[in-house]
């Protein structure tokens, strides 16, 4: 450490050690790599189809509630993150999203973008069958038609 009080890393052949602070080692490029943890908060893939978790929004009562964890994609850039959708028994709806740990890329790791799609799942504006305008542009007049017939006009064009 020097006299302003800033302590300096110095590196020797195996050994990083922190100046200022009884030399303590903090890594040794001899030795193997220790595995990586699991991360803990995750269950394991055997667990997924029936997992149970306390629900933080009715503390201090204990609510428990039971899902079905569904692999996932997140789509929000071209990454394609692993999610794991948590789907409620009782309702069917997914009520959170969180990284998935074995997917081989993102590894349970994710951006804010990811979790945050069930904005978008449950997004009152969100259109879930098509739609063709009506009225004219800007107005809002939009009247619902069948998969059908808007397969139909697009290969008639």
């Amino acid at each position: 450490m020097t006299d302003d009080g800033v302590s300096y890393v110095r590196q020797s052949s195996s050994v990083i050690e922190l100046e200022g602070a009884e030399n303590m080692k903090l890594f040794n490029r001899n030795k193997a790599a220790a595995p990586a943890p699991r991360l803990q908060s995750y269950p394991t893939p055997d667990r997924w189809d029936d997992w149970t978790e306390y629900d933080s929004l009715a503390w201090p009562r204990k609510v428990e509630r039971r899902y079905q964890l569904v692999p996932t994609i997140c789509f929000n850039c071209e990454a394609g993150c692993g999610l794991l959708a948590y789907v409620d028994k009782d309702t069917g709806q997914i009520q959170k999203l969180e990284g998935n740990p074995v997917h081989p890329a993102s590894r349970g790791r994710n951006c804010a973008k990811g979790p945050a799609t069930i904005n978008q799942v449950n997004d009152p504006d969100r259109i879930l069958y098509p739609m063709r305008r009506v009225g004219p542009r800007g107005s809002g007049q939009w009247e619902r038609v069948t998969w059908e017939h808007v397969l139909d006009e697009f290969a008639g064009r």
